[in-house]
């Protein structure tokens, strides 16, 4: 059913808006790997997972699977669920568990759908899981109205390494440089 999901969104995409991508090519091909967007719409899950050539397995707020439909197609396409209200172990251990086993998993840097690419919005997840799950993170900024015919900017930065903090302590400091410097690089992909 994925493939049949990817396929339709990509259609629709093409046809209701002006998809423009830049920088396909820095998504790895296999491996571990976080994609990290700001994000503007339910949209961007589905936008992001349609144009790139691998499955991307997003967090998602939990009250995307409270119907049997909504719960069915999340989980079809890859989500998987986050209670935003505290700390989800549960979510905490699929990520890294999905991380260790080779797979893309797409975290949006903000934790909500955000106007603006406010550094000080952003969360510490990604930094996190980058740092627990041995893998790099793609930066990726989205630029986009959703209005109907409109352009859907979407520009994937190269791939941040931050090996050289798996060296030190995983304390609040080193989360917040390293959540600093990936906003940084969504900020300006999302102006590029």
């Amino acid at each position: 059913m994925y493939p049949f999901l990817k396929t339709f969104f990509w259609i629709y995409f093409h046809i209701f808006f002006r998809v423009k991508i830049n920088g396909i090519e820095n998504i790895p091909k296999e491996g571990s790997s976080i994609i990290c967007s700001n994000h503007l719409s339910l949209y961007d899950p589905l936008v992001i997972g349609s144009m790139v050539n691998r499955k991307i397995y997003f967090m998602a707020k939990k009250e995307l699977f409270e119907t049997a439909f909504t719960k069915w197609f999340f989980e079809t396409v890859g989500a998987y669920p986050v209670d935003r209200t505290g700390t989800d172990m549960s979510a905490f251990k699929t990520t890294v568990k999905y991380l260790k086993e080779g797979k893309a998993v797409g975290i949006f840097a903000q934790g909500k759908r955000m106007k603006s690419g406010d550094v000080d919005t952003a969360k510490s997840g990604a930094a996190l899981f980058s740092l627990k799950g041995n893998a790099k993170i793609v930066p990726v900024g989205i630029s986009s109205s959703y209005q109907l015919f409109s352009k859907i900017y979407i520009n994937f930065g190269e791939p941040l390494d931050f090996t050289e903090f798996k060296e030190k302590k995983i304390n609040t400091e080193n989360l917040s440089i390293i959540t600093d410097i990936i906003m940084s690089k969504i900020n300006s992909l999302m102006k590029e």
